[in-house]
C-alpha cells in the first residue's frame, strides 16, 4: 500500500496552487486582450468613422505615426505632425465631425486632441486643449495643482449631440496618499467649454 508523506503532500499542493495561479493569470490575458480589442485602435489596419466618411490608420516606423484617408470627398491622405512611442485611441463622433485622440504619454500617463471635421474634410484641432481645460477646472474646484497628481488623463465616456457635449472623466493619482481621483466632466462642443457632469 502506497503512503503519502507530509512532504509529498504539501509539495503536491504547492505544485497544485501554481497551476491554479497560471490558469488564472491566463484567463485574465485573454481578457484584457479581448478587451484592449473591443477599443477604438487604428494599428495597421483603417479605423473606419461611424458614416464612413474618412478613416485613421497608425504604423509604426520607430514612433507611430497617424494618417488619415477620406473616403467621400476628393481631398488627399494627410499625416499628423506629431509622432510618438505609443498607438493611440480614436473616438469619433456618430455624424463624423468631431473626433478625439487619446494618446498615451507616458507609464500611466495620456494626453488628448479633439479634432473637428468641416464639411470640406479640414480637421481643425480644438485650441485650448481638452486637457488644458479639464486641468484648469480641477486646479479651480479641487483646489489641486498639476504637481499635487501623477497618473493623469482622461477616459471617454460618450458622446451627446443632441446637447452638443463630450462627457469624459479625468484620473490622476495623489502624490501624498496614493488614492485615485475621479471627476466626470463634459465638453460643450458649441461654447468649448469644460463643466462638471452632474448627471453621471
Amino acid at each position: 500500500m502506497f503512503a503519502t508523506t507530509p512532504a509529498v503532500a504539501y509539495l503536491f499542493l504547492v505544485r497544485l496552487q501554481i497551476r491554479l495561479l497560471a490558469a488564472t493569470l491566463l484567463i485574465s490575458a485573454f481578457n484584457s486582450i479581448a478587451a484592449s480589442e473591443d477599443q477604438p485602435w487604428a494599428i495597421d489596419k483603417p479605423l473606419e468613422s461611424p458614416s464612413h466618411s474618412f478613416s485613421v490608420v497608425q504604423h509604426r516606423d520607430g514612433d507611430w505615426s497617424t494618417t488619415v484617408h477620406f473616403e467621400r470627398i476628393h481631398a488627399p491622405d494627410f499625416t499628423f505632425t506629431e509622432v510618438y512611442p505609443w498607438p493611440a485611441l480614436f473616438y469619433v463622433s456618430p455624424d463624423d465631425r468631431w473626433m478625439l485622440q487619446i494618446q498615451k504619454s507616458g507609464s500611466g500617463d495620456n494626453i488628448s486632441f479633439l479634432f473637428h471635421i468641416d464639411s470640406e474634410g479640414r480637421f481643425w484641432r480644438m485650441e485650448p486643449g481638452l486637457m488644458e481645460l479639464a486641468w484648469a477646472f480641477i486646479e479651480h474646484t479641487q483646489s489641486l495643482h498639476q504637481s499635487d497628481l501623477y497618473h493623469t488623463g482622461i477616459d471617454f465616456r460618450r458622446w451627446d449631440l443632441r446637447a452638443h457635449l463630450l462627457h469624459f472623466t479625468f484620473h490622476g493619482t495623489y502624490d501624498t496618499r496614493h488614492e485615485t481621483l475621479e471627476v466626470p466632466l463634459t465638453y460643450d462642443l458649441q461654447k468649448h467649454v469644460v463643466a462638471r457632469d452632474t448627471k453621471a
